[in-house]
């Protein structure tokens, strides 16, 4: 059978035997470097227990042609040869306020538990959760939101690219701004950004309404709106991260995160809050001006002015890879 691994690194297709088992898995995971890992398959992606080393992939789950992630905390952590079960659930979110690419522009918030962005809402605190700055940080957002599992970026790329692939009359090359069929594989490459289509397809893929929240500003988007239930992303303008409702001791640990919620009186309470918390972002300057900010490809050197020279150029040459200058 081959499998699609994707590791911290690489992404790699194997081949193993059909009759293969867990722990020919984990040794084939293991000749790529990766020491210390777990694996997880399925969607939403499910710890695959390592513990069980004589299991079949089959009897496991896995099948030919499944793409298993295999990432570096989480799940069923393998040692060296030693296979051991420890279930340390999912990886987190950046647990400080900022972090390297986060979307400032001004340098300022630093990095580190210190700088927590939080707003008081009811007897808990509304938190900013930042991910990843990787291309990936709005697909790694929702899927925090939904699933607490930021790992879910593969999943949730592949998810639009089917909902494009099966509605061509809403998703024509003029909406998607170039053809359909380079749009789609475009998408599910990890370093190409996602924007509002992709909240769009995926709030309607996922059954609830997906809030994006501008902290330049201090819009509110509704993809998909007039849902029972929504979440909520914070947009800083090249950047997205996730918003979640949490005990005030928890707020180091993410473990009693809520970050879906109820068009309720509490839901009412939550998006109170979140105008605090973007004021308080706004003021630390959590944001870039995609209008004129200075714009950098860094596939060929070129510079731009803005958003929309950057498109532009992306669209010319497809390059994706862009940073701030």
């Amino acid at each position: 059978m081959k499998l699609k691994l994707r590791t911290p690194t690489l992404n790699k297709v194997v081949e193993l035997d059909n009759d293969a088992t867990v722990e020919d898995l984990a040794a084939m995971v293991l000749s790529l470097g990766v020491v210390d890992f777990a694996i997880k398959g399925g969607f939403p992606p499910k710890p695959i227990d390592l513990s069980q080393g004589s299991k079949s992939l089959a009897s496991a789950g896995i099948r030919n042609g499944d793409q298993l992630i295999v990432s570096t905390s989480g799940g069923e952590i393998t040692k060296g040869n030693d296979i051991v079960s420890a279930n340390r659930g999912h990886k987190d979110p950046v647990m400080g306020g900022f972090n390297k690419g986060s979307g400032t522009s001004s340098g300022s918030g630093g990095s580190g538990p210190s700088d927590l962005v939080t707003a008081p809402c009811g007897t808990r605190k509304l938190v900013l959760r930042v991910m990843e700055d990787d291309n990936s940080c709005m697909f790694r957002a929702v899927g925090y939101n939904m699933m607490k599992d930021a790992d879910t970026m593969f999943e949730l790329r592949m998810m639009v690219k089917d909902k494009i692939a099966s509605d061509p009359e809403t998703y024509s090359d003029a909406i998607l701004g170039r053809p359909r069929a380079e749009y789609m594989s475009w998408i599910t490459r990890q370093d190409s950004w996602g924007g509002a289509i992709e909240l769009q397809i995926l709030a309607e893929n996922l059954g609830l309404t997906i809030i994006s929240a501008d902290v330049s500003t201090g819009r509110l988007d509704h993809f998909n709106p007039g849902k029972p239930t929504f979440c909520i992303v914070v947009y800083s303008g090249i950047h997205y991260d996730s918003v979640a409702l949490a005990e005030v001791s928890d707020l180091y640990t993410n473990s009693s995160d809520v970050t879906v919620f109820s068009q309720d009186a509490q839901g009412a309470a939550v998006l109170e809050s979140l105008k605090v918390l973007m004021a308080e972002l706004k003021k630390k300057h959590y944001y870039t001006d995609t209008a004129s900010f200075a714009v950098k490809c860094n596939d060929c050197g070129s510079t731009f002015t803005g958003e929309k020279g950057a498109l532009e150029h992306a669209k010319k040459t497809g390059h994706t890879n862009f940073g701030e200058k």
